[in-house]
């Protein structure tokens, strides 16, 4: 098994010319030979958003802007069932998620028409507490955490937000993440592929709504381009290193959200796919 992880507290900040802005700290421990981590995360930030509207069948023309100010506080925790690093064997632990949000600059859509969030017509416009707390289930069996080229991960959260907490907001959210990672057609290469699904109750504020699009879920497709109260998502990659620290890579998913299944149909469905190269830092 690989080594047990240093305990750590990392930070960032972000600044830029339209006074924009962003600091974070996130402190990581790993005690007991990693059989108990709790990672978190304590953000203050001023960045532009964007919504696309809601649902699976909207268009540019429903793309509006709109500035959230305020912090965001998520507490990880996990512990091994058998006592030994949570690398080894299923772990059960808890998330706290509390965050605030004060809802600036809202614009009209592209289309000319008013925003969604500047008449305050969706859940969430005005911004305010969302606070819930839940548990966590995990397995996560990878022989590295950033580059890993076999094992497993599955990862389920079930987190309750209400009155009891703070919360502005009563509702439920439900993650199911599962990855597997295996060597390629050659020794060397790795095929790694990946299962999401998200389910939001009603009552949920449209920025925690499960979404698509960005970096991590549906490559290809603008950060949360689409938003519902659930998603479901199929997506896998393909390395292959080529020479030195240099690599390349080819991806492709297929996913959408919905906020019943009578929403779901062939027409409606994502898909996104592409190529590039990696150099191993």
């Amino acid at each position: 098994l690989p080594k047990t992880r240093p305990s750590n507290i990392t930070a960032s900040t972000e600044y830029s010319q339209r006074k924009q802005f962003s600091i974070g700290l996130y402190p990581e421990f790993y005690l007991d030979g990693e059989s108990i981590v709790i990672t978190s995360t304590f953000k203050y930030s001023k960045y532009p958003g964007f919504l696309f509207g809601r649902g699976n069948r909207t268009t540019i023309l429903n793309k509006e802007s709109y500035t959230p100010e305020g912090f965001k506080i998520i507490v990880n925790f996990l512990t091994n069932l058998q006592g030994q690093s949570i690398r080894n064997g299923w772990n059960l632990g808890g998330q706290l998620d509390i965050r605030f949000d004060n809802i600036q600059n809202a614009d009209s859509m592209a289309s000319g028409m008013p925003g969604l969030v500047q008449t305050r017509s969706i859940i969430g416009s005005s911004g305010g507490i969302v606070s819930g707390l839940g548990l966590v289930v995990n397995l996560d069996t990878r022989d590295n955490l950033f580059s890993a080229s076999h094992g497993k991960y599955f990862d389920t959260k079930f987190i309750l937000y209400g009155s009891a907490l703070g919360s502005e907001y009563s509702y439920r959210k439900l993650i199911v993440d599962y990855r597997q990672y295996m060597m390629g057609w050659r020794e060397e290469d790795v095929f790694t592929y990946q299962a999401v699904a998200s389910f939001v109750s009603e009552g949920a504020p449209f920025y925690k709504f499960s979404d698509l699009g960005g970096e991590y879920l549906l490559r290809g497709y603008f950060n949360s381009r689409y938003r519902d109260n659930n998603a479901l998502l199929l997506q896998g990659e393909y390395r292959a290193p080529i020479w030195w620290r240099f690599g390349a890579v080819g991806f492709a998913g297929i996913g959408d959200v919905f906020s019943s299944t009578n929403d779901l149909s062939l027409k409606t469905i994502k898909l996104a796919g592409g190529m590039g190269i990696r150099f191993a830092v």
